[in-house]
């Protein structure tokens, strides 16, 4: 059985994100931590300096990870938050804006 994100709501920082963030429609990512084995995600949205994630797995604020995308494109990054099984992903550097159009939804 799986587990969850932690449960208990950690946030490092308060609310900066630098870029909007739009639905993505990639239904699996690889997300590898530093002491964990690499793990199937879901990515719930994107940006060009983050993304929101749903893992199967216990994570805390602050853990560093290494997030796949589409390409592929390994992005390093920081967990600002987990929550219910969800996450805040801040990467390390920005997404290929060309990348962000081709795996999210359009906004009406």
């Amino acid at each position: 059985m799986a587990n969850e994100c932690s449960s208990n709501l950690e946030v490092l920082g308060t609310d900066q994100r630098r870029a909007e963030r739009s639905l993505a429609w990639i239904s699996r990512v690889t997300v590898a931590f530093r002491d964990k084995p690499p793990v199937t995600a879901s990515m719930l949205d994107l940006s060009l300096t983050g993304c929101r994630l749903r893992l199967p797995v216990t994570a805390e604020a602050g853990e560093q990870v290494m997030v796949r995308l589409p390409g592929p494109l390994d992005m390093p990054a920081t967990l600002m938050w987990c929550h219910h099984g969800e996450a805040g992903c801040r990467f390390d550097g920005k997404v290929p804006p060309d990348l962000v159009r081709r795996v999210t939804l359009p906004s009406f």
